[in-house]
């Protein structure tokens, strides 16, 4: 346990027990000369061992034990694979500054997180695909790229919020 004091008047301070466990991994493979794959993925368990929410029991649900639920804004899963394909342009262009070209595509994947340690309110799951295309060489790169091209307009995390003007 540890207590901390800074400014005026501010305290923080360990409060509880939780539990946390994880583990992921990520696999670059070059599948031949030209095209590449890589994949990784993520499990983060959490649980709230001990814990009294006092936030929980005066604003959100009445009730301060949140004992079994998960942590906020941890994603238990997470994941993402990649493809690039890269191959010798024909004919070296701009006085030989590009001499490759590439296309790659990625797709990433994130569970839900919750919003507070009552797990009342949380993000939906996320699926983003980006997309890159492009000309290079040692020494420059020319890209051109979109961003979560299916337009996937889910929240990357969550914050509870509280009016203390109210």
């Amino acid at each position: 346990d540890w207590l901390h004091v800074r400014g005026t008047g501010l305290l923080s301070a360990n409060a509880g027990k939780t539990r946390l466990a994880g583990i992921e991994s990520q696999i670059d493979w070059r599948v031949t000369e030209k095209l590449s794959l890589n994949v990784g993925a993520a499990y983060n368990y959490s649980k709230i061992v001990d814990y009294v929410c006092v936030t929980c029991a005066v604003s959100i649900t009445g009730n301060s034990d949140v004992s079994g639920n998960a942590l906020p804004r941890v994603p238990s899963l997470n994941g993402s694979f990649g493809a690039q394909y890269t191959a010798d342009l024909a004919k070296p262009l701009m006085g030989g500054l590009f001499e490759q070209w590439y296309l790659r595509g990625d797709y990433v994947y994130q569970n839900r997180m919750y919003a507070t340690e009552a797990n009342l309110a949380w993000t939906p799951d996320t699926h983003v695909v980006n997309l890159r295309a492009g000309l290079s060489s040692d020494d420059a790169r020319f890209e051109l790229y979109m961003l979560n091209a299916t337009n996937e307009r889910t929240y990357t995390s969550i914050v509870r919020n509280v009016d203390v003007l109210r």
